[in-house]
C-alpha cells in the first residue's frame, strides 16, 4: 500500500484549487519534460534571480543571534547559520505562476527564445494530484507569501520549508506557487532532481509563445502526439483555440 503524502503545516494553498497555473520554458526543456516524463526541480541556492532565496532577513538573523547570546548559547549562532545555508542546498523547487492568462512579462522573464518557447498550463488541483501520485518524498506544494525582506520583516522559523515559501515583495508579480522536494541525500548534492509525472495529469494545455512560427508549432504538436497527449491540447495563447496540425506535411 502506498503511503499517503504528509503535508507540511507551513504550506498554503489558494481557496480555488481550479486556479490556473503556468510554467514557462524553452523548447529543449519542454522536449525533456515530454520525453522523460519528469519535472525538474532546481536546487534553491542556485536560483540566479534571487540571491536571498531561502534566507531570512538580516534583521531577523541578527535578532535570533542576539537572543541566543543572551541565553548563554553563543556557540549556536554559527550552528544556526550553517544549518540555514545547508537547507538551501537540500531544498529543490519547481516554480509555477498563478494567472488566468499567459503573461507577456513571464514570457520575457522565464524564456530565452520567442521562436521556440512554450507555456504549460495546469491547475492547482492537478499539481496536488501530481504530488500525491509521485513516488518521491517528501514533497509539498505551496503558494509563495511575499514579505518586506529589505525592511527586515520577520518570517516564522517553523520547519525547513518556511523560508522557501516566502520571497521579497519585489517578486510579487510572479504570484508563484511551488512544488518543493527535500530528500535526505548525501554529498555530492546535485544541482537538480527530477520528479516523475503523468503528463495527462500535469498538463491541461500546451501554449506556444505568441511569436512561434508555424514550423515550431508543428514541432511542438508532434512531440505532444508522441508523448500520448491529445492533439487539441495545444492552444493559441491569445485565442484559446486548439491549433490544428499542418496537414500539408
Amino acid at each position: 500500500m502506498k503511503i499517503a503524502r504528509e503535508i507540511s503545516p507551513s504550506v498554503k494553498l489558494p481557496e480555488d484549487l481550479t486556479a490556473k497555473v503556468w510554467h514557462y520554458m524553452d523548447f529543449w526543456k519542454f522536449e525533456s519534460l515530454l520525453q522523460n516524463r519528469c519535472i525538474y526541480c532546481c536546487r534553491s541556492d542556485l536560483f540566479t534571480s534571487d540571491q536571498y532565496e531561502g534566507r531570512f532577513s538580516q534583521r531577523q538573523k541578527d535578532a535570533r543571534n542576539k537572543w541566543l547570546e543572551r541565553k548563554g548559547c553563543p556557540e549556536l549562532v554559527a550552528q544556526h547559520d550553517k544549518r540555514d545555508e545547508k537547507n538551501r542546498k537540500k531544498v529543490f523547487i519547481n516554480c509555477w505562476c498563478m494567472s488566468d492568462y499567459d503573461l507577456d512579462l513571464m514570457w520575457k522573464s522565464y524564456t530565452s527564445s520567442t521562436e521556440d518557447s512554450i507555456a504549460i498550463q495546469s491547475t492547482v488541483e492537478r499539481l496536488i494530484k501530481v504530488a500525491d501520485d509521485a513516488e518521491e518524498r517528501p514533497l509539498d506544494i505551496s503558494t509563495v507569501t511575499y514579505f518586506r525582506r529589505t525592511e527586515g520583516q520577520f518570517v516564522e522559523e517553523m520547519g525547513i520549508l518556511n523560508p522557501f515559501i516566502h520571497k521579497d515583495v519585489y517578486f510579487e508579480l510572479d504570484q508563484e506557487i511551488r512544488i518543493l522536494y527535500w530528500p535526505n541525500i548525501g554529498e555530492p548534492i546535485p544541482e537538480g532532481l527530477s520528479i516523475s509525472v503523468d503528463l495527462n495529469t500535469l498538463i491541461k494545455r500546451i501554449v506556444p509563445n505568441p511569436h512561434c512560427s508555424s514550423k515550431s508549432i508543428e514541432k511542438i504538436r508532434k512531440l505532444a502526439k508522441n508523448a500520448g497527449l491529445y492533439d487539441g491540447i495545444i492552444s493559441s495563447s491569445r485565442y484559446c483555440a486548439p491549433i490544428q496540425s499542418d496537414t500539408t506535411n
